[in-house]
This record gives C-alpha cells, structure tokens and sequence, in this order.
C-alpha cells in the first residue's frame, strides 16, 4: 500500500505550510511528481482533500505531492497561486531524489484547485524581492527567483472564469449559491481580480510562450460548474495553440472523484493513460 508523510515545504513570514507527500510501494516504479492542489471555493480544503484518488496515483508509481496553501478569506488573490508556482519549484527540487528525474513534474487539482493549478502554470514565474523560503536538505533556504514551470495539468471539474461563475452562483438564490458566491468574494476581493484570474482570459488576451497541455474532466451532472465555461475554455485554449483534453462524466456530480465508485475508478484510469501518455 501506499505510505505517505507529511512535511514542511514553504515559510510565508512565520507562517509554515505543509505537503503530504504519498510515495509508492516498493515493489512499483516511481515514474513522475504530481503536486495536487486542493479545492474549496478558493476559501476552504487542504491537503487531505484528495485523500481518495492520491493513494491511488502512488499505487500506480507517481509520488504525490499534495499541499497546503495561502487561501481565502485570510489571504486573497494571487496568493494562493503564487504558493502554489513554490509548491511546484518545491517539487521539482525534491524530484531528482523522488523519481530520478527532476524534469518529471505535473499539476491536478479539484475544483478551485484546479483553476489555482492552470493560473499557477500559465504565471509560473516569481520574483519575490523578500525571498521565499523553501524546506530543502533540512533548512529553510531562501529563494529569490521561484519557477513553476510545468508541461502537464489535470484539473477536474474546475471553475475557469471566477467571474462567470460568481454571476452564475448570484443567480442560483440557493445555499450552494451562497456559498460560492461569498467564498469567491472572500478570496478574489472584487470583480477585477475575478476577471484577471479567468484562464479563458488568459489564453485569449495574453496566452503564455509556454502553454501546459490540460487534461480536463467535467461532470455532466455539474451545479457548481456551468458547462458553457468549460466548453469556451475548450475553444480559447486550443485557439491559442495549446493541447486541451476534455473527458466528459455525463451522468457525475461535482467532486464525484473524492468517493469510491464505478465512475471514480474510471476518472483515476483515464488521468494514469493520459499522464502516462506524457512522460
């Protein structure tokens, strides 16, 4: 069975955040990282979020790197994606040790981690003149210059355009709605912020020289997530020149991937063929 542990990985001030990191059975070949972003609403989660499918991936020979994270409504945007480009940065350095291969690094998240997944790969550079600090060898290590490059994200039934989906959530007049509605509001702060974080955006008014290939899973049976949203991504992305790969759920709810069954099995199957098809 897969073991995992959990270790300090980033220092915000005084601050320490935390990676659960899930290695497979010896007998398994170590293949890739994945650093997995936990969803919420942008405000709620953390690391044990992806409890269900992260053991999984470390059965089938990926290290698991699943992390906690500035989120709202203590923290507002960027912060979350920019501890998420550290968590990368973080990864990468401990990949060399992990699976041999220090170029073997990708993103997933759920929900609004898989939003906070696509912002962190399409902004992967950080220049922080007060440094970062990095858990490396033992020590906190400061690093002024982060890169959280990766070729690779899987982001699962993700809310793209934070704008769009907080328009839709006003309209829903529903607790879910609500929720969505004032856990966006808490981590964004106000409409322009919204707007600068839309991934469809992104790719439309100014696409990065390099785009990630994304392998999206939408639930057909999705209330958090409007359909149209991942169907315009779709289009904007592949427009811009990058590689989106849609698998459609159609009779799955939002989140369906977090508990165990016959759709969940096939989710994890189809996300191993298309990682596998990467490396």
């Amino acid at each position: 069975m897969p073991a995992y542990v959990d270790v300090p990985y980033l220092k915000r001030q005084d601050e320490i955040f935390v990676a659960r990191v899930w290695t497979p059975p010896q007998s398994v070949d170590r293949k890739a990282v994945i650093v997995d972003v936990h969803g919420g609403a942008w405000c709620d989660g953390d690391r044990k979020a992806g409890y269900h499918y992260d053991q999984q991936l470390a059965s089938q020979g990926f290290v698991v790197v699943a992390v906690d994270f500035r989120c709202g409504p203590q923290y507002c945007h960027p912060d979350a994606s920019t501890d998420i480009v550290a968590a990368v940065h973080w990864a990468r350095l401990q990949a060399e040790e992990l699976v041999g291969n220090s170029a073997q690094v990708l993103t997933i998240g759920s929900s609004s981690g898989g939003h906070l997944g696509l912002l962190a790969a399409l902004r992967p550079q950080l220049q922080d003149e007060q440094g970062t600090e990095l858990w490396i060898d033992g020590e906190w290590v400061t690093q002024s210059s982060v890169d959280g490059r990766v070729d690779n994200v899987a982001a699962f039934w993700a809310p793209v355009d934070p704008l769009l989906r907080y328009r839709y959530a006003n309209l829903l007049d529903t607790r879910l709605g609500r929720r969505l509605s004032t856990n966006t509001v808490a981590y964004f702060c106000d409409e322009d912020a919204m707007h600068d974080a839309s991934i469809t955006r992104i790719m439309s008014e100014e696409p990065p020289a390099h785009i990630p290939n994304v392998w999206f899973a939408r639930a057909g049976n999705d209330k958090n997530v409007p359909s149209e949203l991942v169907d315009q991504l779709a289009r904007t992305y592949r427009a811009a020149g990058g590689s989106l790969w849609l698998e459609d759920y159609p009779k799955c709810e939002h989140g369906f991937g977090h508990a165990e069954s016959e759709h969940t099995q096939q989710f994890v199957k189809d996300l191993v063929f298309w990682i596998d098809s990467t490396l």
